[in-house]
């Protein structure tokens, strides 16, 4: 068994400073040198009041190390599922898959920041129950040939997802929910 060693990037700083991201297209460029196999972005729309964190936009900030790396996995610790568009999720995360060569990998959660339900007008009791929808349907966009069902407010007649991710981004769960 071999040790693989991965990296969190700075997507995500304290109050003091902002992302930059040209640091981080070096930071990651010189990372894939050193041998790490892996980068992941953290996730958050926006986070603190009093003391806000600024952050860039974890699938976008991949897109871009996609295009500056060619070897290491990329990946989301962790994206926030139930804040997000299951189709327009399904889309972005396809077609970083087939840019980045199948490297994409993306940790999701149910998330716990209640002011970002709050703002994405999204039941934060229900987190859990459209996390799983949320999944769900992208796993299906991802893979099947036509996809025809209603998710709560959300109805697909025979829509086809092209092109389909080579192979289907990987996937971890983590996090915590009733």
């Amino acid at each position: 068994m071999s040790v693989r060693f991965g990296l969190a990037i700075e997507n995500f700083t304290s109050a003091e400073k902002a992302p930059d991201l040209q640091h981080l297209v070096e930071y990651s460029k010189r990372a894939e040198e050193l041998g790490y196999t892996s980068l992941w972005a953290w996730d958050h729309l926006f986070l603190g009041s009093k003391q806000p964190f600024p952050q860039l936009e974890a699938l976008t900030t991949l897109a871009v190390l996609a295009a500056n790396t060619s070897t290491v996995t990329l990946g989301t610790g962790i994206l926030v599922l139930p804040i997000r568009d299951p189709a327009l999720l399904a889309k972005t995360a396809a077609t970083i898959q087939d840019f980045s060569h199948g490297r994409l990998c993306l940790g999701v959660a149910a998330g716990w920041y209640e002011r970002e339900f709050d703002a994405t007008g999204t039941q934060f009791k229900g987190r859990g129950q459209i996390f799983e929808r949320t999944l769900e349907i992208c796993k299906q966009l991802w893979t099947e040939d036509e996809v025809t069902g209603d998710w709560d407010d959300l109805s697909f007649r025979r829509v086809r997802m092209l092109p389909k991710p080579q192979p289907r981004p990987g996937l971890l769960i983590g996090g915590y929910v009733d």
